[in-house]
């Protein structure tokens, strides 16, 4: 029976560093250990792990322990731990994932992992990686962010590393900031100062209708019906490799239909020309006249809080959740519930209240 664990591994007296492999019982019944010796530890431990991998496959084909070649050993030493993160990228690129998702995995791949992206990546260690969170907590980066970090190099190193044990890590516990929302009188001193402007349109259907900005840079006036005051949402524009493209929206439960208010449809109608779309702002753009806009009006919101502005306006009207979900174009409840749910909590305590008020009056 083929044993398939190291059987030692230490320094010796030529100060190289040696790593033993147990094969198992050779056909004349001696047992057969192949040693890998380097100066450097973990070029040891790498070589005889990449040749234990290929041993396993080998014992599982039926091949002899006598059989088994010591070559062939497949350790890439010029390959990066940058190198499988570009060609990861490369990968989710051809089997046509989202553009912006690509493109953030580019970024991320280019921006981060300065202490191991130079790293051979059969050198590579979860020792390593630890390290590099530890330094990434250090430094301010935000749980969310270094744990995208450490997906991302999961994901692209599964094949070269599967012993690679990313589970193991220690990770900074997520914090869950405080969303901001814009108050009812913000909201209106930012409309009348729209007014007028091209950023007005966009602003209305974020805060009254909770659209996302880069679906609406996609809206095409072929989606909007001002007779029956509805608005289809079908598509977003997204910043991809190559620039912006359109694609689907975020999730399926994001393509929908909305009633307009009337308010939105005079707005529309009023701004109805000969252009295919009803904005011509990308949502760069779109960005970038609102914080103009908000640094004159003394504010500092992001142009998605006017999105989570009007959820919280649904909910104080007494939406159930189900609609607010389904409004809002999300794929479940539980997201309305976790990013909502202080200001349901709110409206339950109102609603309390007036539960407690009608007792009163009866029992009185």
């Amino acid at each position: 029976m083929a044993s398939k664990k190291s059987k030692s591994k230490g320094k010796l007296p030529s100060g190289n560093y040696r790593v033993q492999v147990a094969v198992g019982k050779r056909a004349d019944g001696t047992r057969r250990v192949e040693s890998f010796t380097n100066k450097d530890k973990d070029v040891a431990e790498a070589e005889a792990k990449a040749f234990k991998v290929r041993m396993k496959t080998l014992l599982a084909q039926g091949i002899s322990v006598d059989d088994i070649p010591r070559d062939d050993v497949p350790v890439v030493h010029s390959d990066t731990v940058k190198t499988h993160l570009l060609r990861y990228v490369d990968t989710c690129e051809a089997v046509g994932l989202s553009p912006s998702t690509v493109r953030e995995y580019e970024s991320t791949a280019k921006r981060a992992y300065a202490s191991i992206k130079s790293l051979p990546v059969h050198l590579l260690t979860i020792s390593h990686v630890q390290d590099y969170v530890n330094a990434r907590s250090k430094d301010g980066a935000s749980p969310k962010t270094i744990r995208n970090e450490i997906g991302l190099l999961s994901a692209a190193l599964q094949q070269a590393r599967p012993d690679l044990n990313f589970k193991a890590l220690k990770m900074p516990k997520n914090e869950r900031p405080e969303i901001q929302i814009p108050t009812v009188e913000e909201v209106q001193k930012m409309i009348d100062e729209a007014r007028g402007t091209e950023l007005y349109v966009p602003l209305l259907l974020a805060a009254l209708m909770g659209l996302r900005r880069s679906e609406i840079a996609a809206l095409q006036w072929v989606d909007v019906d001002l007779k029956a005051r509805t608005l289809n949402v079908r598509s977003a524009v997204v910043s991809g490799v190559n620039g912006l493209e359109t694609k689907g929206t975020k999730t399926k439960a994001g393509t929908r239909t909305l009633h307009i208010p009337q308010a939105v449809a005079k707005a529309l109608a009023a701004q109805r020309g000969l252009d295919a779309a009803v904005t011509q702002l990308t949502p760069d753009a779109i960005t970038r006249r609102y914080e103009r806009m908000l640094e004159k009006l003394g504010m500092h919101y992001r142009f998605h809080d006017l999105r989570h502005y009007h959820a919280s306006r649904m909910i104080a009207n007494g939406a159930p959740q189900n609609y607010i979900t389904a409004d809002m174009g999300h794929a479940t409840m539980d997201m309305v519930n976790r990013v909502y749910g202080h200001v349901m909590a709110d409206k339950q305590k109102e609603i309390d209240a007036g539960m407690e008020r009608d007792a009163d009056a009866i029992t009185l």
